[in-house]
């Protein structure tokens, strides 16, 4: 059975739970349980990383993602006994299958202990259909172009409004390219992005 208090502090909330920690019962963030916790994209998904600190031992480490950082769903779990009294332990698992194109979030459920770490958030960028992608879109805020430019060319990116009046031109080396869109009214936008006057991609965003 998971017991656990939860003492809130005006919107700050800490979870309180008895673990075992080298041979006693003691109540523990989460901080105190693991080193570190990280998510990164990497070319074939979502690489998760984490460490136990030692003297820390449970039973079954549960990673969980989410599209909205409160309804979470397992993806995958190592089973058996975690940690180890003498040793930090570290654990990594590839997600090859991550949510492409938008934010995603990722946090750990240590099983037996009824803890949960904070979560992780990461985007997974896929442009293998057409070459680019825009994320988000729609936007609010801060619109981002991504494209494959592994030699660092010079690209010159072309930004158009609904009735093909150019508004804004740049040129960059980059991958991406980022857009302030509250400088913007709401709207459909169309973009080019050219290497050397000829079109390499061309797409459109939309501006709330």
């Amino acid at each position: 059975m998971r017991t656990a208090a939860t003492i809130c502090f005006g919107r700050l909330k800490i979870l309180f739970i008895p673990i075992m920690l080298l041979g006693h019962s003691v109540s523990a963030q989460s901080d105190t349980i693991f080193r570190s916790f990280t998510v990164a994209p990497v070319s074939e998904g979502v690489l998760i990383n984490f460490t136990v600190f030692k003297g820390i031992s449970c039973t079954g480490v549960q990673i969980e993602r989410s599209i909205d950082n409160s309804n979470f769903t397992e993806i995958h779990e190592f089973a058996g006994v975690c940690g180890a009294i003498n040793t930090e332990e570290s654990y990594s698992f590839l997600d090859e299958n991550p949510v492409k194109n938008r934010l995603s979030f990722y946090r750990l459920d240590l099983g037996s202990l009824g803890l949960y770490s904070e979560s992780r958030s990461v985007g997974f960028i896929d442009f293998s259909k057409d070459g680019f992608t825009v994320f988000p879109n729609p936007c609010s805020s801060n619109c981002v172009i991504y494209f494959s430019n592994p030699n660092q060319n010079n690209l010159q990116i072309l930004l158009f409004d609904r009735i093909g009046k150019l508004i804004l031109e740049e040129e960059t080396t980059a991958e991406k390219w980022e857009l302030f869109s509250p400088a913007l009214s709401s709207g459909i936008y169309f973009f080019k992005i050219n290497k050397d006057a000829v079109e390499k991609h061309s797409g459109k965003l939309v501006v709330f």
